[in-house]
């Protein structure tokens, strides 16, 4: 018996024994800090929790339950081998049970079914407060919003825009269909400069602009819109300043084209009617053709065409002169004032008459004024304009064109 203690063998398998021992003794430490971990120890028992989705038995396709949350949780109470089991279980359920109920508001009982025998399962909550509505489906046109209008492309504008579909169904619980103003979808449109073509997700909303919590058949709607600059056709106006030159007379004067398109805002174009072109008659020293840059309006964004050809016809003009027409005085601040003509001595003046022959035979002295305007001048020597007026018709010149003329005081 000595021998075999006194035995390397036996010493070699004694030591292998109280190893294993002391193996087992650490992995159960191991497990059980473990298990303390993952569970909370009540006398005799272990708990855990773990949240799982709320379903609901009713009929789908007749009514809606409002007030279900997502999930509950659920507190498990067990062995350890229970609450593993459970979580692992793909039959266990958590539900509200709504078969036979009427549209109306309850307070059910939250139920669990699928789990392993002997684990207490608690529900928190326990019971929940529902309503159940009835489902309808109405049907609603489609609008859209456009963000950053103000930011397209220069001068473009947004024209009609066609939306596919047109109208979609949304269903939802009776009360909220009930509260839909409108359904749209949402579109940017920030420096645009060509047909916008967009996919939008629709919402619906209430008459404050609340989003509502409805299914919308379909969801998501194409969008097509045309950028358009808004124009307008304006007539072209000639207004001629200045004399012809050569002692010529304007026989006519045509544009072409008569009309030009004028772009911008509508409430820019709503203000203009025509573009009147100004023609420097002292400038041109014969009849033909001439181009002219038309200005673009105030507020618009561009004229199509930029120029315009302007046809001038000179003919040759008929002199008339009308002598010694008399000056009248204008303007004299004080009529106590008194006015001597120094030039002409005799207050009268020539009148040459330019233009066509029938018109310039028409005229008669007294159709033709002189005046010299003394507003605002003191005493002392003033050379003046010498006015005239007359007929519109023809050319009226006043030979000279200037008068001298003293200022003074008192009765001298």
């Amino acid at each position: 018996m000595d021998k075999i203690f006194r035995s390397s063998w036996f010493i070699k398998i004694i030591s292998f024994l109280i190893a294993l021992m002391l193996y087992n003794v650490v992995s159960s430490n191991e497990i059980a800090d473990n298990n303390d971990n993952a569970f909370s120890f009540t006398t005799g028992n272990q708990k855990a929790t773990m949240t799982e989705e709320l379903e609901a038995k009713y009929d789908h396709d007749k009514y809606i339950v409002m007030g279900l949350p997502k999930t509950v949780d659920l507190l498990l109470r067990g062995t350890s081998e229970q609450i593993t089991k459970a979580k692992l279980l793909a039959t266990r359920r958590v539900y509200v049970d709504l078969t036979g109920k009427k549209p109306g508001t309850y307070r059910v009982k939250v139920l669990t079914a699928g789990f392993p025998a002997g684990l207490h399962v608690e529900p928190n909550p326990s019971s929940i407060r529902v309503t159940i509505q009835r489902k309808v489906t109405k049907n609603f046109s489609v609008n859209v919003d456009f963000l950053n209008k103000n930011d397209l492309a220069n001068g473009y504008q947004l024209g009609d825009a066609k939306i596919d579909p047109a109208k979609v169904a949304v269903t939802g619980a009776e009360d909220i269909v009930n509260r839909i103003a409108f359904v749209k979808g949402i579109v940017d449109v920030q420096d645009a400069s060509d047909t916008i073509r967009a996919r939008m997700a629709l919402n619906a909303y209430d008459k404050d602009g609340n989003q509502l919590n409805v299914l919308i058949n379909p969801g998501i709607a194409r969008v097509e819109v045309p950028l358009v600059h808004p124009s307008k056709e304006v007539a072209v106006d000639i207004h001629s300043t200045g004399h012809a030159p050569n002692d010529k007379s304007v026989a006519s004067i045509d544009v072409d084209p008569q009309t030009v398109k004028v772009y911008g805002k509508k409430e820019v174009l709503n203000s203009i009617d025509k573009i009147t072109l100004n023609l420097a008659l002292n400038r041109i020293d014969h009849s033909g053709a001439y181009e002219v840059k038309v200005p673009v309006p105030s507020g618009a964004d561009k004229v199509e065409p930029d120029k315009v050809t302007v046809n001038v016809t000179f003919k040759e003009d008929e002199k008339k002169t009308v002598k010694n027409v008399p000056i009248a005085v204008e303007g004299l601040d004080d009529p106590d004032q008194t006015v001597a003509f120094i030039s002409p001595k005799d207050r009268m003046a020539d009148v040459v008459l330019i233009g066509d022959k029938s018109a310039i035979d028409a005229i008669k002295p007294s159709d033709i004024q002189l005046i010299v305007d003394l507003a605002g001048l003191g005493e002392g020597e003033h050379e003046v304009d010498i006015m005239v007026k007359g007929p519109k018709n023809v050319e009226v010149r006043p030979v000279p064109k200037t008068a001298k003329v003293r200022i003074g005081s008192g009765s001298g």
